[in-house]
């Protein structure tokens, strides 16, 4: 059986450069270390160290681009990432949108905070992810991952939040609020 990689937080933390890791991107690595006993608890989720951004630079190589997006997990089992973006001027990492980066293209917001996203992550999906959107839905075979019991106990009792069978709100709400801020922000880099 595959099993995650442990990771040291200060290696964790050079994902985010001189900028703070969000608390809950801290506690999930806790988690994802010990918590889960090394086993996958969202299916093709794991959190990572991506000092060389390869996947971002497909995009851009401009410094303020890399600069602003915070690699810190891969998404599925293609290898998508899923990133932390700060908008210009913006330092607080612990309220900034997550994005993914689908491993056949598309960018999308996803959750519109740390917090948001460790929410995602209960649906147990793979995103499948294009330049029109990301979805995540489960298939009526749905075999949920090892230590995804164990991930929604721990959801519970440290953030007070509950399992989703659907992502589509979550992910809606942070559309709305912050995909067309993403995208104009993104077209000054990259424009296929």
């Amino acid at each position: 059986m595959l099993r995650c990689i442990m990771i040291e937080q200060s290696e964790f933390a050079k994902n985010f450069a001189n900028n703070a890791v969000p608390p809950e991107l801290i506690q999930l690595l806790e988690f994802q270390n010990n918590g889960a006993g090394g086993q996958y608890f969202s299916a093709g989720f794991e959190l990572v160290v991506d000092l060389e951004k390869t996947m971002l630079t497909t995009y851009s190589t401009n410094a303020n681009f890399l600069e602003r997006i915070h690699i810190f997990a891969i998404s599925d089992g293609s290898g998508g990432n899923y990133a932390v973006w700060l908008p210009e001027g913006y330092t607080d990492t612990a309220n900034a949108p997550i994005i993914i980066f689908g491993s056949e293209g598309g960018f999308h917001v996803v959750a519109s905070n740390p917090r948001a996203f460790l929410q995602l992550l209960s649906v147990d999906s793979e995103p499948m992810v294009d330049w029109d959107g990301a979805e995540y839905s489960r298939n009526e075979d749905h075999q949920p991952s090892p230590a995804a019991p164990k991930y929604a106990d721990w959801l519970e009792q440290n953030w007070g939040l509950t399992m989703l069978e659907n992502a589509s709100a979550l992910v809606d709400l942070a559309q709305q609020n912050h995909q067309e801020q993403f995208k104009r922000w993104v077209s000054h880099y990259y424009n296929p």
